[in-house]
């Protein structure tokens, strides 16, 4: 009888031991103990998303960090001087989009066709005009400079209130809060809510949602917030226009574009751009593009290293990294409170007894660190 125990029991090892080589301990959930060879995990913290793909990213192009006019442009202008007082990612972004609206003189019919941000800027130290379609190919090429990724959005107003009828915006991906984001640098604004600062379509939804009654209205490098009952807020050099309670009303219709290496192509306007479109406003007419069946099509994620965990030799877990990271350069991985280093896209995991944590990351060709992915488990011999 106790042979057979015996026997039982290794069987009953062996097919936990089995499980955790061939399951993905990283999709089991917190508080999870995983028998693994020579011992016990117990799984405390994962933040490991995933990655959220598009067919609207295949026929999107980006543009590269080797371009040499990106090069010329954050050299001329100083670009990284510009964005060094900011401690965060996102500051950062925010004083580029600061300097890019400081740049532009007035508002009004071009007085030169080009999308070229080294051609915008030089027209505007004579005192160049330019639309806010210039003032986005500016912060676009500027962000990439600086080894951002950024597109234009293009708006159409639905209610027909004064003014244009249509706008153009940037939205910048950002790794600090895993999103895209919205920096309009026209009017030198970001939205937020509940402070998180909002892409397209989440403002687009809280237009739909109450008119936009829990948006704040952020101005400038200073952050200086303007809720609804605030506005407008009103510029010298915008010739009349204004960031009034109608703003929003622009975010009805959403057109994205299908390039952003502007400094070498201007925007194609192709089939390959793609809109979106619903019930709440399919009754107004403006461009016809393909709409996204899923909104998260819209929104792909960038710079996340998803990992798989699975278990490995003694004491040990295999890892397994993939991403959707342009211009790609290398992953990065830490143990505990250990040094940044670079690794492949597999590697072994050895465990010590106690609490272990790996966070991993993407770096890309301008040094630019993605969102930070970890585990967090305990290990018992």
């Amino acid at each position: 009888m106790g042979v057979f125990v015996k026997i039982i029991l290794v069987f009953a090892l062996f097919i936990t031991v089995f499980f955790a080589e061939n399951k993905d301990i990283g999709a089991l959930p917190k508080g999870a103990k995983v028998k693994i060879y020579g011992g016990t995990i117990e799984l405390l913290e994962i933040v490991n998303p995933e990655i959220i793909k598009s067919k609207f990213e295949s026929r999107f192009t980006y543009d590269k960090s080797n371009n040499q006019k990106l090069k010329e442009l954050a050299s001329k202008y100083k670009l990284k001087d510009v964005v060094a007082g900011g401690k965060t990612e996102f500051d950062r972004m925010v004083f580029l989009s600061d300097w890019v609206h400081r740049q532009f003189k007035k508002f009004g019919q071009p007085t030169k066709k080009t999308v070229n941000a080294l051609e915008i800027l030089e027209e505007t130290q004579k005192n160049g005009v330019f639309y806010c379609a210039q003032y986005s190919s500016v912060l676009i090429s500027s962000c990439y400079s600086l080894g951002w990724v950024a597109r234009e959005l293009g708006l159409h107003k639905l209610l027909g209130n004064p003014g244009s009828t249509e706008h153009s915006v940037t939205e910048v991906w950002s790794n600090q809060y895993r999103k895209w984001v919205i920096l309009d640098p026209t009017f030198n604004i970001f939205i937020e809510k509940d402070g998180l600062p909002l892409n397209g379509n989440e403002i687009r939804d809280e237009y739909f949602r109450n008119n936009g009654e829990d948006l704040t209205y952020v101005k400038g490098a200073e952050k200086q917030k303007y809720k609804k009952s605030d506005l407008p807020i009103k510029y010298r050099d915008l010739a009349g226009f204004s960031v009034n309670a109608a703003y929003i009303d622009w975010y009805s219709f959403l057109f994205f574009m299908d390039n952003s290496d502007y400094l070498d192509n201007p925007p194609g306007y192709s089939n390959k751009c793609f809109m979106i479109v619903d019930e709440r406003n399919s009754a107004v007419k403006w461009h016809k593009r393909e709409v996204p069946k899923d909104k998260k099509e819209a929104y792909w994620t960038l710079g996340e290293a998803k990992m798989s965990l699975t278990a490995g030799g003694n004491a040990e877990l295999k890892i397994a990294l993939t991403t959707n990271t342009p211009d790609f350069d290398a992953f990065l991985v830490k143990t505990d409170a250990g040094e940044w280093k670079e690794t492949g896209a597999a590697f072994a995991w050895g465990l010590k007894p106690g609490l272990n944590k790996l966070t991993v990351t993407t770096r890309n060709m301008s040094g630019i660190n993605g969102p930070e992915n970890s585990v967090s488990l305990k290990f018992e011999q």
